[in-house]
């Protein structure tokens, strides 16, 4: 019988989902939801509450996420006559992160009940991690994957779209990202100094590559010799594949996966685990700018960044339907996400 919070085994299938079973007996402060055979993992498909879990499980799945729907339930505070008062009961669980992932299709002024929620778990129960997924989180990320090109070229933005933003608001100038920029080249000079390895820069879809040639750039005037290469992921049938444009050998390598932004982490970790199994000694993720409020996937960081907030940005490879892509600056750009959920290719 595993000890309060334990997290049951999930046995290991090539199929992704791994929804909840019947509960077992309410132990203190928990409720630990028995896991179903693997005949069930195979045959079956949670009954989710509301369209956007189902929406959420299929990217997780394409992304190769193992996870579990609704599997705990977490008591929060009795009656004074011992019966249960507040429960909560995240969402899903991700097996392979030891975390909790609560989404709420709720718009932003009806959400206080569930902050409050949120913070009483984390409170009740600090050991565990619980991310909270927003709408406005939910559209971009569906919108994010609704853009996955099939091949390295096609996430680039026309170059006749790149006016400024009407009814946006400058969060970085583009001097101020020239110099981080600079900043950001130093560092990862002063990395492959003691080395003396030339670096290897692997930009992360369009964004990334834009930024990895810039800091190529600045690393020439330093007189080392940086090799570029892309990583695109892309949408097939469902699933993200990885499309690579470079012949690098990149056994015992220790490449620096260069992004604009990192935001849930699901894309750049899925690039940096594709790295991993072709045998990188190391992988450092450089970008621009770090969302760390949406952040779903741990993702160390290797050098500085910029904050992001969580309000839509676009500029310097952020794009908004295909527009903005290419200024030099970051703009923050009012996008409603109150409106109708949508599925896109999901």
């Amino acid at each position: 019988m595993p000890k309060t919070g334990a997290v049951l085994p999930i046995p290991r299938s090539p199929v992704r989902r791994v929804p909840g079973g019947v509960p077992s007996a309410i132990r203190p402060g928990i409720s630990q939801l028995a896991l179903p055979s693997l005949t069930t993992l195979v045959a079956d498909e949670p009954a989710f509450a509301h369209p956007f879990e189902r929406h959420f499980a299929r990217l997780l799945d394409g992304y190769g996420l193992r996870w579990s729907y609704e599997p705990t339930t977490f008591l929060l505070s009795r009656r004074p006559d011992g019966s249960r008062e507040e429960c909560f009961t995240p969402d899903f669980y991700l097996p392979d992160l030891r975390i909790y992932v609560e989404l709420t299709a709720m718009r932003q002024p009806l959400v206080t009940r569930k902050h409050r929620k949120v913070r009483l778990f984390r409170m009740t129960f600090p050991a565990e991690r619980v991310v909270v997924l927003y709408r406005r989180d939910y559209h971009r990320m569906l919108s994010a994957w609704s853009r996955l090109p099939a091949q390295i070229g096609q996430d680039e933005a026309p170059p006749d779209h790149d006016a400024q933003p009407r009814d946006a608001r400058l969060l970085y100038s583009d001097r101020m990202v020239r110099d981080h920029l600079d900043l950001l080249a130093w560092q990862v000079g002063e990395r492959f100094a003691a080395s003396g390895e030339p670096p290897l820069l692997i930009g992360l879809g369009a964004g990334g590559r834009r930024m990895a040639r810039d800091l190529a750039d600045r690393l020439r005037r330093t007189h080392s010799s940086p090799t570029v290469e892309s990583l695109v992921i892309a949408d097939r049938n469902g699933s993200a594949r990885v499309v690579r444009d470079g012949q690098t050998l990149l056994s015992g390598s220790a490449p620096i996966l260069v992004s604009a932004m990192v935001s849930t982490g699901l894309t750049t970790e899925f690039a940096a685990g594709w790295l991993r199994r072709r045998g990188t000694s190391r992988i450092d993720v450089c970008a621009l700018l770090d969302r760390a409020s949406a952040r779903v996937v741990p993702v160390p960081l290797g050098f500085g960044c910029l904050p992001a907030p969580v309000e839509h940005l676009v500029g310097y490879g952020l794009e908004h339907r295909w527009q903005y892509h290419q200024r030099p600056d970051v703009s923050i750009l009012d996008v409603p996400y109150d409106g109708p959920l949508m599925a896109e290719r999901l």
